[in-house]
């Protein structure tokens, strides 16, 4: 179910506040969350309520709203925040529960920080990276080796989710063409879809050669690579 997290902040240190602004940021969109409200213009319709500042936070459930709060990203932003400012926080449950809400399993570590240094596909010489899967969902790697080929999928955090047409590649040249018809990150749910090696898997570590995702990326889904089988037979790795 859809939860909020709703902020009022009395703020002591303008300066500082911009600050733990631009570190809070990124650490929202790591947990799948997003900025419903942040500040803006507000009327008083009834009572005497005369909040500093609101702010309001929206993630797929609870478990996401808290795995944020406590969560090692958000730590610097949060110390920084409590110094600077009065803050009351409340969480808070949803009328409806969330449209298909999509949950993280892990993250992505690489050496690749921003899109711009990635490359378009994997095989286009991507640096090989490690998925740190949650330990809530550790269970399900059961069976995964190194040497097999996996696909990973990806909350493509850092795309625009308006984007409906692009040109393929970021090449002017290639004609405009919609997103459904081409690989990019730009889309209205922006899931990425990575086709990799295993090569060593440790509890909830595995490391796989040629990753284009960036550092921090969520990992939202592994499926096994099923390998090609006469019709009416089921490969050994169709699990």
């Amino acid at each position: 179910m859809a939860t909020y997290i709703i902020v009022q902040i009395d703020i002591h240190d303008p300066v500082a506040y911009e600050r733990y602004r631009i570190m809070a940021t990124p650490t929202v969109a790591l947990y799948g969350g997003r900025y419903v409200v942040r500040g803006g213009a507000s009327e008083i319709l009834e009572g005497s309520w005369q909040p500093r500042r609101l702010v309001i936070l929206e993630f797929a459930d609870a478990a996401a709203a808290r795995a944020w709060w406590n969560s090692p990203e958000y730590a610097p932003a949060k110390a920084l925040r409590q110094q600077i400012a009065d803050t009351e926080m409340l969480l808070i449950e949803g009328a409806t529960p969330a449209n298909y809400p999509v949950k993280a399993i892990g993250w992505v570590r690489s050496s690749l920080e921003r899109p711009a240094d990635a490359p378009k596909q994997g095989f286009e010489g991507a640096p090989n990276a490690t998925l740190e899967i949650e330990p809530a969902f550790v269970r399900g790697l059961d069976a995964i080796r190194a040497g097999q080929e996996i696909i990973i999928l990806t909350w493509l955090h850092q795309a625009d989710r308006e984007v409906l047409a692009v040109h393929p590649r970021d090449d002017v040249n290639n004609p405009l063409t919609g997103v459904f018809a081409t690989r990019s990150a730009d889309r209205p749910n922006p899931v990425g879809l990575h086709r990799v090696k295993v090569l060593e898997i440790e509890g909830g570590t595995i490391e796989v050669e040629g990753l284009e995702a960036i550092d921090g990326t969520p990992v939202i889904d592994l499926k096994p690579v099923i390998e090609a089988s006469l019709p009416g037979r089921r490969s050994a790795r169709q699990y």
